[in-house]
């Protein structure tokens, strides 16, 4: 028995197809009742599937750390020329006060 996330568990029917008492264990053995819900995977196609979306979900995760990279590297850069450009323009000051 593997895990889904979801956003709530509804009641939880045990497929036709499982042992009752390996449904029951992974009932009991929920990490997170309240956002996991149990799935039944069966066979080499069924666990090659859930790779596969498995390997999509990871992706999908790393392209928005990226783009969060690339946000907090612009931001970065701002912060970083706006700080030049306000030393330059203190520097300006003092030495026309000095």
């Amino acid at each position: 028995v593997i895990y889904n996330l979801v956003d709530a568990p509804q009641q939880l029917q045990r497929p036709q197809n499982v042992n009752p008492q390996l449904w029951e264990q992974g009932i009991t053995q929920n990490p997170n009742p309240a956002r996991l819900a149990p799935v039944v995977i069966s066979g080499f196609e069924g666990l090659k599937a859930r790779l596969d979306e498995h390997e999509k979900f990871m992706k999908s995760h790393q392209e928005a750390i990226e783009d969060v990279e690339k946000f907090i590297l612009e931001l970065k850069r701002k912060h970083e020329y706006s700080t030049i450009e306000k030393m330059e323009q203190y520097n300006r000051k003092h030495q026309e006060l000095a």
